[in-house]
Parts: structure tokens; C-alpha cells; sequence
């Protein structure tokens, strides 16, 4: 929105895409487009900071829940009046996380962070401390005038304590790192040991859902890393395996005549998104995946590099593209459906517009390694779209061979390093001076790793 200097997170069809904080991609587009994207995007993601700091705050002291055409700002949903103010605790917790990863990211890029938008994200990081003391819990909605909860219970502040640790870090305020720990051993008690996580979405009341069963799981691998308490890693695993229950392990059988049975996509890897909407998705709404890839390398056990292989690689095959267009659909776009069930569209057929899901692919390519090594293992993944697999091992060196297999020009992010390198904690923004790998279509290409890493192969 080039007159305000925002990025709305949809095609402004209605309010809800236009503007809303958080979840469906609001300060979180940004993110990749600032690690990744050009002169043009930086700027852009510049103005977008000025334009939410620091009109973009409640008076509670959360971000604004949603807005529309620039500088109307509304605390909940404003089609049912007793919902006017009902802020999804959720979407501020995002706001946080990202928008001080992004923080992080300009001070090591050189670029000057303005104090206005530090001293708007504390305040956010402040007012979840308060809600915490005064509620023993961050609830569910929050009235975005008082900061009270209104409706409590629930998982849908899961990614909070993750947010709560990278402020504590940034804002050296223990305070913050406090109150993560305490409101995620809250989570893990009453929520995470009864199989339970649920108030992620704002569209599916508490029904049990997928994208706060893994931001629970951010949650504990960021306390792991921050503490290097086992029970933080311990209980990761757990909340690993619950999440792993949401992805689609098979490739099911579309219609031939229907559009996804057309396009002969895999749904191997998809994500649902929880009991009400029965539908998979390509991706984690709206996330990464990063938090698997960091337990992998705590843990050393493959199975979670191996997920999340499976719901990035798969995550492609669903993106309108010049080589691969998706019928009623703008290049560039995602849908956020994978029907495999007569829910609302029907089975094979998507919803035809702009989505969240583009957001989640961009995170994926600027937060996961294209292609990881530990050499020292003879460990190898893959995630992004090409093939690699191992044709030397001697016991000083391993030599991969690349391969492009697509008509498309590859940029490819090769992440080596040693076991002991994998122990130390990852941090954010591991992939900005990461080795880039080109291949043309077609293109194949031999690598020889050196065994003994003396450090990251970032270079």
C-alpha cells in the first residue's frame, strides 16, 4: 500500500486481509523480505515499521488486532458487536517475535533501528508481563482496551514465551525470560501433558489446531537454547511428536478431473489446521518450521529433520509459477487449502486467492538450510527442491553431487557443520552469510566437504 506504506496480507477483499497483526502474515512478510529481498523491499519494510510504530498499538499496549486502507485500526472483529475488541492473544505474540527477529536482523545488517520501534516493542513485551501477573495466564481474547482476558483458557499465546525469550535477550530484561519460563511450565502442565493445544486460529474457537501445537514446540526449543535446561529439550520431543500428528504422511489420491488431481501434487508433508477446518495446508500457519530443525541438532534424532523435510519440499508444488501455473490462479500465489475432504470446496479443489501460505514459503527459504551436512556423520537432508546424495566418503572428506532437477534456476543454501558445532545453540538469523549454491536447470554439480569443520561452512 504504497500511499501508507504498509504490506497488507492479503488483496484487501476485506478488512481481515487487509490488515491484521501477526498469524495470517502481518509483520511477518516483512521478515524474509528484509533478510532476502532488494533495495526496493528494504525500504518498503522500513516504511511499514514507521507506519506501525507507534500508531499500531492498543491502548492496552498489544498491537491493534486488525485495520483497514491505512489508518483505520480495529481491536477485534467489528462484524459481531460483542467481538469488537476481542484481540487474539496470538496475534500479538507473533507481532513480537517476528518484529524482534527483524530488529536483530537491521543491526546486523548496518541498518539503524529508529527508538520508537524499540520502545514499541517493549511495550508490547511489557503488557504481556502485566497480563501474565495479573492473570496467571494470557487466555485466549484479550480486551484490546483494558488488556483483560475475556475469553481465557487455551494455547493461542503458545508462541509468547518465545517471544518473552528474544526480548529478554534484546532488552537484557530477565523479566521477560521469567515469565516465558513460568507461562510455558503453565502450558506444559495443563495443556501440552493432556495431549492438548488449541486457540491458535481466531476462526475455529478452542478447537485443537496445528499452528499452536508448533509454536508451543518454538517455544520450548527457544527456552532450551536460551537455558540449556534438559526438561526444555525433553519436553520439545513431546511436543514434536504431538505436532508430527497434524502432517499428512501419504500421498493421498486426488480425483483425476479435479484441480489438484490435474496438477498431480503430492500431499505428503501437508499440515491440517485444526478440527473444524478440515483442510491441509502447504506449510505451518504461519511459521517455518525452524524450531524442528533446531531439535534435530539438539537431539541428534533424524526423524524431526525428516518432518520437516517433508512439509518444506512439499510446500512449492502448491505456488502458482510461470513453469507451472495453478488455474484461476495470480503467479505468485498460494492457496491455503488441500482439500482431502468434502469440507467447503470440496476434495482436490483449493480456495483461488492470496494467502498465508506464500508467507510460510518465504520463511522457509530464508530459516532452513537448502541443503544441511554434518560431514563428520555422513549426515545429509535435503529440503529444498533439488537432489544431492553422497558419491565419496573417505575419512577426511565427503563429496556430495548436486543436481538440479527442474526448469528452474537454483539458489541453494548449503549449511555444513560438525556434530559438535550441531550442540551449540542455532540463534536467529543463522542463514544470513550461509554458502549459496547456483545451479541451472539441469545442472549438476560436485562438492567436497572437509570432515574435521573447524566452523560453520558459511562462507
Amino acid at each position: 500500500m504504497e500511499q501508507y506504506g504498509y504490506y497488507s496480507v492479503g488483496m484487501r477483499e476485506n478488512f481481515l486481509q487487509d490488515w491484521q497483526i501477526g498469524w495470517t502474515g502481518g509483520m511477518i512478510s516483512t521478515y524474509p523480505l528484509l533478510f532476502a529481498g532488494n533495495e526496493t523491499s528494504r525500504q518498503h519494510v522500513l516504511r511499514n515499521f514507521d507506519w506501525l510504530f507507534p500508531n499500531g498499538l492498543c491502548p492496552a499496549g498489544f498491537f491493534w488486532d486488525s485495520g483497514e486502507k491505512g489508518t483505520i485500526w480495529y481491536g477485534g472483529d467489528i462484524r459481531k458487536p460483542n467481538t469488537v475488541n476481542w484481540h487474539l492473544v496470538r496475534k500479538s505474540g507473533d507481532g513480537l517475535y517476528y518484529i524482534i527477529k527483524q530488529l536483530r536482523l537491521m543491526k546486523e545488517k548496518g541498518i539503524p533501528v529508529k527508538p520508537e520501534w524499540e520502545k514499541g516493542t517493549s511495550t508490547v513485551a511489557d503488557s504481556f508481563v502485566k497480563l501474565w501477573n495479573n492473570w496467571g495466564q494470557f487466555g485466549n481474547f484479550i480486551d484490546s482496551q483494558t488488556g483483560d482476558v475475556i475469553v481465557g483458557g487455551s494455547t493461542s499465546g503458545a508462541i509468547v514465551p518465545a517471544s518473552l525469550v528474544l526480548a529478554a535477550n534484546y532488552f537484557h530484561n530477565q523479566d521477560y525470560l521469567k515469565v516465558a519460563q513460568a507461562s510455558a511450565e503453565f502450558y506444559y502442565i495443563n495443556f501440552v501433558k493432556k495431549g492438548i493445544t488449541c486457540g491458535g486460529p481466531g476462526d475455529a474457537m478452542q478447537n485443537p489446531d496445528s499452528e499452536s501445537s508448533y509454536a508451543m514446540l518454538e517455544s520450548f526449543m527457544l527456552l532450551y537454547e536460551a537455558t540449556l535446561e534438559k526438561k526444555w529439550l525433553i519436553r520439545a520431543e513431546e511436543m514434536a511428536n504431538q505436532f508430527a500428528s497434524w502432517v499428512m504422511p501419504y500421498n493421498y489420491q486426488f480425483p483425476e478431473n479435479s484441480t489438484l488431481g490435474k496438477l498431480g501434487v503430492q500431499t505428503n508433508g501437508i499440515v491440517f489446521a485444526n478440527t473444524q477446518n478440515k483442510h491441509g495446508a502447504p506449510g505451518i500457519c504461519t511459521y517455518s518450521g525452524i524450531a524442528l530443525w533446531r531439535l534435530f541438532r539438539a537431539s541428534g534424532n533424524s526423524r524431526y529433520m525428516e518432518l520437516l523435510r517433508d512439509i518444506a519440499f512439499v510446500m512449492p508444488r502448491y505456488l502458482s509459477h510461470p513453469l507451472r501455473p495453478i488455474e484461476k490462479m495470480n503467479i505468485g500465489w498460494m492457496s491455503e487449502r488441500v482439500s482431502t475432504t468434502d469440507w467447503l470446496e470440496g476434495i482436490g479443489e483449493p480456495m483461488y486467492g492470496s494467502t498465508w501460505a506464500e508467507t510460510a514459503l518465504m520463511l522457509s527459504y530464508i530459516e532452513l538450510p537448502g541443503v544441511y551436512v554434518q560431514p563428520g556423520k555422513s549426515y545429509l537432508c535435503v529440503i529444498d527442491n533439488i537432489e544431492a546424495r553422497i558419491i565419496k566418503d573417505n575419512p577426511e572428506t565427503l563429496t556430495l553431487k548436486l543436481t538440479n532437477p527442474t526448469g528452474a534456476a537454483a539458489e541453494v543454501r548449503l549449511f555444513a557443520e560438525s556434530p559438535e558445532q550441531a550442540l551449540v545453540p542455532l540463534g536467529e538469523n543463522a542463514l544470513l552469510h550461509c554458502r549459496m549454491i547456483s545451479l541451472k536447470p539441469g545442472e549438476s554439480r560436485e562438492l567436497t566437504l572437509e570432515k574435521k569443520l573447524n566452523k560453520r561452512s558459511l562462507e
